[in-house]
């Protein structure tokens, strides 16, 4: 494989596309080629590992390069053209001087920008379904990659790769190149230990016992656990307690997303827009984007309160700014009739009177299909009212970490005008308050006044009073039992989960937002009769019941167990989203799920 030049988004927006699209029976989603190709390659600021090693890196326990798009796919990345990083992966290149854990220099000579490779919001957020043959892609869909077992995968092959003598010689060799020395090899082992030490210290962070599979991630706990590490990042680096990444969630679908007032499964960000030079800058949602790229290998410099400059970080703006721009051209998937029959009629008929007097107007709301303009409204309901598995919602509320670097700064760094002083962060704080502080000191460091004017409405993390930490001596269960109380008892907005139109939602399963619900027929049943345990994993389309198919197969490998014998599995729990669904009739279910491949 040989290197891409890296390439920003204004640049690729103008370029043609060699993209090789897939079955096109879903219809125009509003995008040409070249809007599609910086979906797939944008650089968000994303660092994962030095491309120098990637490009030469071999894959754990068995032969061949690891950064194959064809062997990436066992982990449900899409591949592109030939030669080309699969969907998702980007090169990013930039100066790296004021950076930390990125900041690493393994060969003489080496320029201030070598190339490194990462992620973007593509990887995740690019769905693929296959019916009868034949393969449809989704842009914007929820991908069904397993971005933990990826991650984990590449650290294998870092620390066999140092470990075995025959392995580092081929590395040494390839990296190196005429400069190959015992020297040079020294500097090389230095810098991929300092790599190891940050990835086993992520590792510790985001263990949990609960996997997330396919489709899945625990998305904000790797952000919270990201942000404490940055922030007790030392020369004597020991990573603080961990949160448990315990609460893993399917990828929301991205179509429409501007069109939102708030936006994740708990409505935690707001969207707010201003013009700046004419023309509209997504400040809202640049705070949310820049979470994510911290949370996926973004490279940020956290001070204390002796400045209050911003922080240096990889964090790319104007690309953010761009891919989020783009994002609202994205019209919804229409339901692929050519390939998978027209929805029936009379089914649909009354299915659209059932919705509209159970689910539409009281909950979701709509938007009519093609529309990508007509702003609306999200209503979070409670957890006790949306009776969903709490702990994603319930994560983001009760964890704490140590402050570290940031303890003493203001809360959310800057101070509002026309608003009181923020109190300041103390040697522990929440990690939704570390987590927003970050975010806006990042921005700052790149957008001055702009931010400091939007500062307000990044991350909108409602304040919460600082608590007491639980008790020494109590187990971890006994910890969790605690958080749930509180998550159960106290009012707080991020307690919560958020309901949206349901356009094209015929092409996001598995349902709800744990990914607990395998298909819309499911999800139309009681909860105690939704299906215990499934399989994940396979493209393979059912146009029926509406999701992907979940019989055990090669590729459909991966089981997820929504109830055991102990009952729901906290994090897995395909409870809630019951609004008398015993009392619909399988006619019924079947009117809803034929109406619902029309929206």
């Amino acid at each position: 494989m040989t290197m891409r030049t890296p390439i920003t988004l204004a640049l690729a927006l103008l370029a043609t596309s060699c993209t090789e699209k897939a079955v096109t029976d879903a219809g125009p989603q509003g995008w040409g080629p070249a809007q599609q190709n910086a979906w797939y390659g944008a650089t968000q600021g994303s660092r994962l590992l030095p491309w120098a090693w990637a490009e030469v890196l071999e894959r754990p326990g068995e032969p061949g390069r690891f950064f194959d798009a064809q062997w990436l796919t066992k982990f449900r990345l899409l591949p592109r053209g030939a030669g080309e990083l699969p969907v998702g992966m980007a090169i990013d290149k930039q100066d790296d001087r004021d950076f930390t854990n990125t900041r690493l220099r393994w060969v003489a000579g080496q320029p201030n920008d070598a190339a490194w490779v990462g992620f973007n919001c593509s990887a995740c957020h690019t769905a693929e379904i296959n019916y009868q043959g034949k393969a449809l892609r989704i842009d914007g869909g929820p991908g069904l990659t397993d971005f933990q077992s990826l991650v984990e995968a590449v650290d294998a092959a870092i620390i066999e790769t140092r470990a075995d003598p025959a392995k580092w010689d081929r590395f040494a060799k390839a990296v190196l190149k005429t400069g190959d020395s015992p020297a040079a090899r020294e500097t090389l082992g230095g810098a991929v230990d300092q790599w190891l030490a940050w990835a086993k210290g992520i590792d510790r962070a985001n263990k949990a016992d609960l996997r997330p599979g396919f489709a899945r991630v625990d998305a904000f706990g790797h952000i919270y656990n990201k942000v404490a590490l940055l922030a007790n990042r030392g020369p004597d680096f020991d990573p603080p307690p961990p949160n448990a990444s315990d609460a893993p969630v399917s990828y929301p679908f991205l179509w429409n997303i501007s069109q939102a007032d708030r936006v994740q499964w708990n409505g935690i960000a707001e969207n707010t827009k201003i013009k700046v030079a004419g023309k509209p800058f997504e400040y809202g949602a640049l705070g949310r984007n820049a979470g994510e790229v911290i949370g996926v290998y973004g490279d940020v410099k956290m001070g204390g309160p002796a400045s209050l400059k911003g922080y240096p970080s990889s964090i790319r703006v104007e690309s953010l700014n761009d891919l989020e721009r783009t994002l609202k051209l994205l019209k919804p998937p229409m339901w692929p009739a050519a390939l998978m029959g027209t929805p029936d009629a009379a089914k649909v008929a009354a299915g659209k009177a059932l919705f509209d007097k159970q689910c539409g107007g009281a909950c979701h709301g709509t938007v009519k299909p093609g529309d990508i303009e007509t702003p609306f409204k999200t209503t979070v309901f409670p957890l006790k009212v949306a009776g969903t598995d709490p702990w994603m919602a319930c994560n983001a509320y009760t964890y704490e970490a140590p402050s570290g670097a940031m303890a003493g700064l203001p809360s959310g760094y800057i101070k509002l005008p026309g608003k009181p002083e923020p109190e300041r962060i103390g040697q522990t704080a929440p990690i939704a308050t570390l987590l927003r502080t970050a975010v806006v000191a990042s921005l700052i460091e790149d957008k001055g006044a702009l931010v400091k004017a939007a500062g307000a409405t990044w991350l909108g993390v409602p304040a919460r009073p600082q608590i007491d930490r639980p008790a020494i001596g109590l187990t971890p269960a006994e910890i969790k039992a605690a958080r749930l109380k509180r998550c159960e008892t106290e009012v707080n907005a991020l307690l919560g989960y958020r309901a949206r139109p349901l356009t094209g939602i015929w092409a996001t399963a598995p349902f709800l937002h744990n990914g607990s619900v395998p298909t819309l027929w499911d999800l139309l049943l009681p909860p105690d009769q939704r299906p215990a345990a499934f399989n994940v994993g396979s493209r393979e389309f059912d146009p029926v019941k509406v999701g992907y198919v979940t019989a055990p197969s090669a590729t459909n490998s991966f089981r997820f167990v929504a109830r055991d014998a102990n009952g729901l599995v906290p994090g897995n729990g395909n409870q809630g989203h019951d609004y008398n669904n015993a009392k619909l009739s399988d006619e019924q279910r079947w009117a809803l799920v034929e109406y619902m491949k029309t929206l």
